[in-house]
């Protein structure tokens, strides 16, 4: 517990003597056992080249909606970017209790409705705007004074695959591969092989969410609005 300790006593407690309560008690144990589970799967993968951790990024992207031209920037904050051989790994850490399907088909990740898969199109999003990164494209990855992208092209990658982890969960087979996302039951190892129908199908969902003449429709799942930001604006 020894680096757990130190690391809450350096961001939650400030730098003062950690005097824990029941709930952090278990907050503390349940980190322990989320770090060895990822140990666990990063000794499968060794040897690897770590890049960085909440690597921001974004890429510069136009659409026109009703005839207006409109610049947007798409990206976010990748858990964490790491580099094996000739591949990169865009990683991302869940720790909610969904189960893992299999069987999603990029036609459901952007349905409207459903069953949500919004873990994949993250991590597919992420991976496209790296890969695009890696073919010389316009993109910023200077967050924080750091400009990982720099670190990331002198290692010479040539393919991104996105990854989803679910740090609570342990099987007996806990390698690094297992976790690599799927579309329909086949393993993207390569963005580049979905990248035009995943970015044809985004390009439509941003020209309509940009669209004023098509009204809004909340959802009828209101599972999705546990979490959503805007649920107080949409009255869910």
């Amino acid at each position: 517990y020894q680096i757990i300790d130190e690391a809450f006593k350096e961001t939650f407690f400030k730098g003062g003597t950690p005097i824990y309560n029941g709930e952090q008690y278990i907050n503390r144990d349940m980190l322990k056992r989320f770090l060895t589970h990822l140990l666990k799967i990063d000794k499968t993968a060794a040897s690897f080249s770590y890049i960085c951790g909440e690597g921001v990024v974004g890429m510069p992207y136009s659409i026109e909606s009703n005839g207006t031209a409109i610049d947007l920037e798409i990206g976010g904050t990748i858990d964490r970017i790491d580099v094996k051989d000739d591949t990169v790994n865009i990683i991302d850490y869940k720790t909610g209790g969904g189960a893992r399907d299999t069987k999603t088909s990029l036609d459901e990740i952007f349905a409207h409705e459903g069953k949500s898969s919004g873990y994949r199109l993250q991590s597919f999003l992420y991976s496209v705007v790296i890969d695009e990164l890696l073919s010389g494209k316009p993109v910023n990855t200077n967050g924080g004074g750091y400009d990982w992208g720099k670190a990331l092209k002198s290692l010479k990658p040539t393919k991104v695959s996105p990854h989803l982890i679910y740090v609570h969960k342990e099987s007996g087979d806990d390698k690094r591969e297992n976790y690599i996302v799927d579309v329909e039951n086949r393993a993207v190892t390569d963005i580049a092989a979905i990248k035009d129908e995943f970015m044809k199908k985004l390009h439509g969902v941003l020209v309509d969410i940009f669209d004023k003449e098509k009204g809004f429709t909340p959802t009828c799942d209101e599972k999705r609005c546990e979490y959503c930001d805007y649920k107080k604006i949409c009255g869910k």
